[in-house]
């Protein structure tokens, strides 16, 4: 039986290939094997076919084991001390492997959480072709040195634990000494699952850094960073890092920001379209999620809870974003941070309201289109001041109340005794209905009579809105006349008139009396 192999410069083997090769290399293990690379790298027999002990005859796998067989065409491969290992001879021993899937501990590497597994992440990585491969992941690997991953590949492992101060069966170990960013994924659609990244106590720097486009974080946690737990895009700008992805993505207990999304301070928006489900963001000392930059970002379920100042925050640069659902709450700053600037940005949670919203300013038209999901069976709910928009088709507030009119002569406004004042309005945008109804029994006034007190001031260029008078004693009309009214342009008072329709006449004969009752009602615009 001959042995099949190939490597990466061939096809992949598949599956049975490889069983049929380690089935027959079975029968071969007693008789023939070396114990690691070293012992590898000393042999000069002439078999070209090596079995490194431990897959099939250690009771305890070093995680170096497998098959290695000699290829005599190659003079030129260097030894990466996991795939490829160079015999004192110059002999070219390679591992028998499907050709894109590697094993961080063929490189050397403990996985037992105390030993620095740095140069075997990166010689594994380096190993991998660049256009796409696996690497898997199983233990926990301790680095004291930043790890940059500059290919195209998957980092899988088998699961992550719920919280940060249990190790994971599959992560990577921050070392405390390490002052600098964790990981950095600086190639287009890398994706990672199934992976925790854990700080030891006391490191410094971002856990894991978003630096390119199309990047996918799958049921990965990141925990106890120094500063962020994962950031995407730099301070700096300059790189593309739209349309990433995090689902079931767990960032707990770093220093900073659970999430940070900045694009930095250029003209090109760089950390765009993104997206986030699931997410699980607590216990981080500033805010859960902090947007300083990036439009068109949507998030979908996330938990954002007991963070040390906002579960959101965006910045005054953020534009666009869509938040809905989820359950924001018990953070100690506030739930919702919306800094003057931020425009077009949607919340809809059931756990907020628009009060627990913090506004850096209410003087930007355009900044925030906010919706209370709260709120929704009941009706839509707006904050207790408005947030006024000059845009004609946004509607930016609804408010119902009581006002107190009052009778007042234009000459001397004069005081009266009343026996009923009451005003009922109702403000949509900058439209406001009111009824009134006023009786008086004496008043000191002269001139003409004006209602006054009106919930809010008419538009100063409005037109004069005409309003409906129904009245019983008051200031009289004379044979013919109909009373009615208009509201002043830049007051909040009713002048009345009388209107002669017999002669398309209007006058302002309506000298306040000692008594009377009047029923008013209109529509008017502010300002």
């Amino acid at each position: 039986m001959s042995i099949t192999y190939r490597t990466n410069k061939g096809s992949p083997l598949t599956y049975e290939e490889l069983d049929e090769n380690f089935n027959y290399l079975n029968g071969l293990a007693s008789s023939f094997s070396l114990a690691d690379y070293d012992a590898l790298r000393s042999y000069s027999g002439a078999s070209d076919s090596v079995i490194i002990s431990g897959y099939l005859v250690s009771s305890k796998p070093s995680g170096i084991a497998g098959l290695f067989v000699r290829d005599d065409s190659d003079t030129t491969s260097t030894d990466n001390g996991g795939t490829i290992i160079v015999s004192l001879s110059g002999k070219r021993w390679k591992r028998v492997y499907d050709g894109y899937r590697v094993d961080l501990r063929w490189f050397g590497a403990k996985g037992d959480g105390i030993a620095d597994d740095s140069a075997a992440i990166n010689a594994a990585i380096a190993a991998l072709p660049a256009s796409g491969g696996e690497l898997k992941v199983a233990g926990s690997f301790k680095h004291g040195s930043k790890i940059t991953v500059g290919k195209r590949i998957t980092i899988s492992g088998v699961g992550t634990a719920h919280t940060g101060g249990v190790a994971s069966q599959s992560e990577f170990l921050k070392a405390s000494t390490l002052n600098d960013t964790g990981f950095v994924l600086a190639a287009n659609a890398i994706a990672v699952h199934g992976v925790a990244f854990r700080g030891e106590v006391g490191n410094g720097g971002d856990g894991v850094l978003l630096k390119a486009a199309r990047i996918a974080l799958r049921d990965v946690a990141v925990y106890q960073m120094g500063q962020d737990g994962i950031k995407i895009g730099t301070d700096t700008g300059g790189e593309n890092c739209n349309l990433w992805y995090l689902d079931n993505v767990k960032s707990k207990v770093n220093g900073r920001h659970g999430l940070h999304i900045s694009e930095g301070p250029g003209a090109l928006a760089d950390a765009n379209g993104g997206t986030g489900v699931h997410l699980d963001i607590q216990s981080n000392t500033l805010d859960g999620i902090y947007i300083g930059g990036g439009q068109l970002n949507n998030f979908y379920n996330a938990t954002l809870q007991n963070n040390g100042q906002y579960g959101l925050h965006l910045s005054a640069t953020a534009s666009y974003n869509a938040f809905f659902g989820g359950d924001i709450e018990a953070n100690s700053g506030g739930q919702v941070r919306l800094e003057s600037g931020a425009i077009h940005n949607a919340i809809l949670c059931y756990t907020i309201n628009l009060s627990m919203i913090s506004n850096a300013s209410t003087s930007n038209p355009n900044r925030i289109e906010c919706i209370d999901y709260n709120k929704i069976m009941s009706g839509l709910a707006f904050p207790p001041a408005q947030v006024s928009s000059s845009d004609s088709n946004t509607l930016d507030d609804y408010e119902e109340g009581v006002f107190t009119p009052t009778i007042t002569g234009v000459t001397t406004a004069g005081t009266g005794t009343y026996t009923t004042q009451l005003g009922k309005y109702t403000k949509v945008g900058r439209l406001v209905h009111f009824t009134l109804n006023i009786q008086w029994t004496a008043h000191g006034g002269t001139g003409n009579t004006e209602i006054s007190g009106l919930p809010f001031v008419a538009g100063a260029t409005s037109i004069y809105d005409i309003v409906n008078v129904f009245q019983s004693g008051g200031p009289a009309t004379a044979a013919g006349g109909v009373r009615t009214g208009f509201i002043q342009p830049g007051t909040s008072k009713v002048q009345l008139r009388e209107m002669y329709p017999a002669s398309a006449t209007l006058t302002n004969s309506n000298v306040v009396t000692a008594s009377g009752l009047l029923w008013i009602s209109g529509t008017y615009t502010t300002a």
